[in-house]
């Protein structure tokens, strides 16, 4: 099958959502695209801004277990449970935890490589496309190391990449120094990612991907979604608060908001949401160059076009609790550690639901109880670095091709 003269309706407008769309473009398809907002304005509008092929490993490690208490009792740390939702995941925990076994990091490291691995690649491609190259650096990002056992934590990091095939050359402090004037002296250690990029506006690259997809042809249509109707046993509908929306083939790309139509479907899947929180640093007065990360804080400090945003860390409490804004302070204030000389006077911050599964990888491809339905959620804190790929993927599945990886990881029915 050919995409020419074939229909695909995609719900979901972040970043892997239109992702997808355009892919499907460049196969043939007449694609709508379907969201309760503008596209970018949900999760997307708030990571890291990183493009990055240097993810290998899993959230759950050997040894997670024991850092449990530490997430219950620490609200503010860089992975932390509510200890009102905790009946709640307990589930995921459960499986979160399973999913640590190292026999089975390493069979989870080897997916996440083969899908993280191309991200520059295919982001380039679908940026010179849409006409968004300008939104894109390539500048890769340094990854810091403080205290005694810096030396040891940065040759890990650097060994996990290196037994994948994934570039990581080790500095010394003067040469973190050299790369990122103003760090603090407390750095012991670094490692550069040199093959990895990062969008100086994660909102407004969506917003052209967005804006090239209509120029093509794509229809967007702003309502929310709330189920999937049949007709002679077979998924042909969606049901919307702006009126039904038919369909010949659907992709499911809502993030955290997809469990409810892939249960309507005939799959169970725990997905939960990894709530993260931003704050955006206009007038720092220090310069940047490219990103880095502090392994301790679990964050990034990315240099973007409307000054610096400290993005990062892993809340577990659902979609419905109000936000917890100390842990955007605490951000702050780590940032502030890392970039002492950097003002903090002008700040705005954000909070997004990343969907996350207890395995770290997404949902990519078709389901066998429906031939006209497919799937592209659950990235967790990677849907921008996987992104172009995933719409890349389901494109190729649904024009009949060959995929360009493996795609058994990521199937539906894993769980």
């Amino acid at each position: 099958m050919t995409g020419i003269g074939k229909s695909a309706t995609v719900v979901g407008a972040g970043v892997v959502g239109v992702a997808t769309a355009i892919a499907l473009q460049r196969k043939g398809f007449t694609v709508t695209l379907v969201d309760h907002q503008e596209p970018g304005r949900g999760t997307s509008f708030g990571n890291a801004g990183i493009l990055s092929n240097t993810t290998a490993m899993p959230l759950a490690t050997p040894g997670i277990l024991r850092e449990v208490p530490k997430m219950l009792l620490d609200p503010l740390g860089p992975l932390t449970i509510r200890w009102s939702y905790l009946p709640k995941i307990a589930p995921w925990l459960f499986q979160f935890v399973r999913n640590a076994r190292p026999d089975k990091v390493e069979e989870l490291s080897k997916a996440i490589v083969a899908l993280s691995k191309p991200t520059l690649e295919v982001w380039t491609d679908l940026a010179a496309h849409a006409g968004a190259s300008d939104l894109i650096e390539r500048r890769g990002w340094v990854g810091v190391y403080t205290g005694a056992d810096a030396d040891k934590k940065a040759a890990y990091d650097i060994a996990v990449r290196e037994k994948r095939g994934i570039a990581a050359e080790p500095l010394s402090a003067d040469e973190v120094r050299q790369l990122v004037p103003g760090i603090a002296r407390t750095v012991a250690r670094g490692v550069l990612h040199p093959n990895a990029g990062h969008t100086v506006s994660p909102y407004r690259l969506t917003e052209r991907l967005a804006q090239h997809f209509r120029n093509a042809g794509g229809v967007f249509r702003q309502a929310k979604v709330t189920d999937i109707g049949f007709v002679d046993g077979k998924p042909a509908t969606l049901t919307t608060d702006h009126g039904p929306i038919a369909f010949e083939r659907l992709v499911i790309a809502a993030g955290a908001w997809s469990k409810q139509l892939v249960a309507r479907l005939g799959h169970k899947v725990p997905l939960d949401t990894e709530r993260g929180y931003h704050v955006m640093i206009s007038d720092p007065g220090v310069e940047l160059r490219l990103p880095v990360s502090w392994s301790e804080g679990k964050f990034f400090l990315t240099p973007m076009a409307g000054g610096i945003r400290v993005a990062g860390t892993v809340e577990l409490a659902g979609l419905d609790a109000p936000p917890n804004w100390k842990r955007a302070d605490a951000l702050l204030e780590k940032g502030k550690l890392l970039m002492p000389g950097m003002k903090t006077d002008k700040v705005e911050r954000w909070m997004g639901f990343r969907p996350s599964l207890p395995d770290s990888l997404p949902v990519i491809g078709g389901t066998p109880k429906h031939a006209n339905i497919f799937f592209a959620f659950g990235h967790h804190h990677l849907g921008l670095t996987q992104s172009a790929m995933t719409g890349r993927l389901v494109a190729q599945v649904m024009a009949g091709e060959r995929p360009d990886i493996d795609i058994a990881p990521f199937r539906v029915d894993r769980f």
